[in-house]
């Protein structure tokens, strides 16, 4: 994943998303078609499934200095390889805990279920992290 918009250094009101290549990108580009959806803060890093996203791309991402990490993943019995989101949703629950340890508030992670046609699931959540990000204010370590 080293070739990702993740790798590169945040905006402090930055949100990663890691949308798998199924539902989550597809309802992420519903939403900006459909919807009109636009954060210009939101950077969208595309993966096969979000069961390949670990805790250590999630650290590296707050390490580059974005506000929030979100993972969109598809609906439980729904993946397309068996249960990438039951690891995922699983991994961002150790996050958050893993989170607190080290200081970090655990509101600044988002795990969401989606399916191509709800793209409104996507900004809902977008939305909410950006309330939660405003809330919380600048992230420091």
């Amino acid at each position: 994943m080293s070739s990702t918009g993740a790798e590169k250094q945040a905006d402090v009101r930055s949100i990663v998303a890691f949308c798998c290549n199924h539902s989550g990108f597809e309802a992420y580009e519903s939403a900006c078609r459909e919807l009109k959806f636009s954060d210009d803060f939101l950077k969208i890093v595309k993966v096969p499934c979000s069961g390949k996203v670990d805790i250590q791309h999630i650290l590296r991402v707050f390490e580059k200095g974005a506000a929030a990490v979100m993972v969109f993943a598809c609906y439980r019995d729904n993946c397309k390889y068996i249960h990438g989101n039951v690891r995922a949703e699983k991994r961002m629950e150790d996050v958050k805990l893993l989170l607190g340890e080290i200081g970090i508030d655990a509101e600044r992670v988002a795990f969401c279920n989606v399916a191509s046609n709800t793209p409104h699931r996507v900004t809902q959540a977008v939305i909410k992290m950006r309330e939660t990000i405003n809330r919380l204010g600048p992230l420091t370590v």
